[in-house]
C-alpha cells in the first residue's frame, strides 16, 4: 500500500545566514578537498564558528586499508581531530564498541588464505589489551569498496550478533547469525540460519535476546528470538513489497533499485523501517506481520546507496544518504536526508562537500559523522544544519565505517 508522497527539499537553513555560509564555503575551498594547503596541522579538525561537540563524545573509525593484511581501528577525538589510539587488526576487520566505550569487539582474519576463519577479540579500550578471543567460523566477509556493518550489539550490551555466510556454490551463500555472550565471553552454540536471505542487515530489538534482520536477496524482514541457553529461532517473517521503478544505469541496464538499501529500528522495538534504493520507506510490524510503504520523493536520477540508512537511538528520526545515479561511484552519497519517523516528513538535508561511503550517528542523534573513503576524512554535521560544522582530515588509509560513543 502506498500511503503518501514526500517531496525532498533542501531544509536546514541554507540561506538563513548567507554571510556565514559563504565564509564556510570559502574555507572548504581553501582546504582544497581536505588537503593541508592552507597550512593546518595534519589532523586539525576544521570547524565552523559557534559549534561544539560534547567533550565525552568519542569516534571509532574502521580502516581496512584497502583489504590489506594489516588493518586497524582508530579512536578519534572529534573536538580536535586527533587520533588518540590505534587498535591493530587483521584481514577484513569488523568492529562494534560497547555503549560505555570500555570494550571494543574486533573481528578479523589472520590472512587471506582462509579469511572465513576469523577471531572475535574483546579489547579493553583503555589498555588496548585483549581480554578474550573466540573463533567465529564463516564470518561474513566484505569486499571493498562495498562495506557494511556485520555485527550488532544489544541495547544493554550483553549480546553481540555476528553475521555469517558460507559459500555453497556459484552465487550461493548460506546466511546465519551467531550470538556472542559478552558477560561470559563465549559464543553460544548453534547459529540461527537465515534461509535464502543473502546479505542481511542486523538490528537489535525490543529485548536483550531479540534481533531483527533485513534480507537483501529474499526482500523480507525477520525477527529472531533467543534464550540464555543459546537456542534461537525465527519468530516472525514479513515479505517486503516491491515498489517504485527498477531504474536504469547510463547504459540502460536495469539497476533493481527496488532492493533494500538499509533500515533501522522504530520507537516500538518490534517494528523496523526498511528503505529501498529508489526512495521508499517501508514500515514493518513484525508483531502483526504487516508492511506499508511511503515514497520519499527523490529527485529524478537520485538513489539511496546500499548501507547508507540509519535511525536515531530513540527511533524518531530516519537518516538516509542520497546519490545521483548518473555518477559512476554508486556507493557514495553526497547528502543526507533526515526524516521524522512519525510522519515521514523531511526535517533537514545535510549537504556534504565530499562524497561519503557511510555515516554514523551520535547516541543522541544530534550529530552525523559522514565517512569519506576517497578523501580519507570525516565530515561532521549537526542534524538540524544543512552545512557541515566540522571536517576531520587525514583519517587512516581507507576509512569505511564509524561508530560514536558517549560514555557519559
Amino acid at each position: 500500500m502506498i500511503e503518501g508522497r514526500i517531496h525532498t527539499r533542501r531544509h536546514g537553513g541554507l540561506h538563513r545566514d548567507r554571510a556565514r555560509h559563504v565564509l564556510w564555503a570559502a574555507f572548504l575551498a581553501c582546504l582544497g578537498i581536505l588537503s593541508s594547503a592552507c597550512g593546518e596541522a595534519p589532523n586539525a579538525a576544521q570547524s565552523a564558528p559557534d559549534q561544539a561537540v560534547p567533550s565525552s563524545e568519542v569516534l571509532y573509525v574502521l580502516d581496512p586499508r584497502n583489504l590489506g593484511p594489516a588493518t586497524e581501528v582508530l579512536r578519534v577525538d572529534p573536538q580536535t581531530g586527533a587520533v588518540t589510539a590505534r587498535f591493530e587488526s587483521g584481514y577484513d576487520p569488523a568492529m562494534v564498541v560497547s555503549p560505555d566505550g570500555k570494550h571494543l569487539f574486533l573481528s578479523s582474519a589472520s590472512g587471506t588464505e582462509d579469511p572465513s576463519s576469523s577471531l572475535l577479540s574483546v579489547v579493553d579500550t583503555a589498555t588496548k589489551e585483549p581480554l578474550a578471543s573466540v573463533e567465529i567460523p564463516d564470518r561474513w566477509l566484505n569486499t571493498l569498496p562495498a562495506y557494511f556493518p556485520i555485527m550488532s550489539l544489544s541495547p544493554e550490551g550483553r549480546w553481540l550478533y555476528v553475521l555469517q555466510g558460507r559459500v555453497t556454490g556459484p552465487n550461493l551463500v548460506e546466511t546465519s547469525v551467531a550470538t556472542f555472550d559478552t558477560l561470559t565471553n563465549q559464543a553460544l552454540p548453534g547459529p540461527t540460519p537465515l534461509d535464502g536471505c543473502g546479505t542481511a542487515l542486523l538490528f537489535s530489538g525490543f529485548a536483550d535476546r531479540h534481533v531483527m534482520a533485513l534480507c537483501h536477496l529474499a526482500h523480507d524482514a525477520r525477527s529472531i528470538s533467543g534464550t540464555d541457553a543459546g537456542t534461537a529461532a525465527i519468530s516472525a517473517e514479513v515479505e517486503l513489497p516491491r515498489v517504485g521503478e527498477e531504474g536504469e544505469d547510463e547504459n540502460r541496464n536495469s539497476m533493481d533499485l527496488q532492493q533494500v538499501a538499509g533500515g533501522g529500528r522504530l520507537p516500538d522495538g518490534r517494528k523496523l523501517v526498511a528503505v529501498t534504493q529508489n526512495g521508499y520507506v517501508i514500515a514493518v510490524d513484525l508483531g502483526s506481520g504487516t508492511a506499508s510503504s511511503t515514497e520519499v520523493g527523490l529527485s529524478e536520477g537520485d538513489a539511496v546507496p546500499f548501507g547508507q540508512v540509519g535511525t536515531s537511538n530513540d527511533g524518531r528520526r530516519l537518516f538516509l544518504g542520497i546519490r545521483s545515479t548518473s555518477t559512476l561511484d554508486r556507493l557514495s552519497g553526497d547528502r543526507i536526508l533526515v526524516l521524522d519517523t512519525a510522519s515521514w516528513r523531511p526535517l533537514a538535508t545535510l549537504v556534504s562537500p565530499v562524497p561519503f561511503r557511510s555515516f554514523a550517528l551520535s547516541p543522541d542523534g544530534q550529530r552525523v559523522y559522514a565517512v569519506s573513503t576517497v578523501t580519507r576524512s570525516i565530515v561532521l554535521f549537526d542534524s538540524d544544519q544543512s552545512v557541515p560544522i566540522m571536517v576531520i582530515p587525514n583519517i587512516g588509509e581507507s576509512p569505511t565505517l564509524a561508530q560514536v560513543v558517549n560514555p557519559s
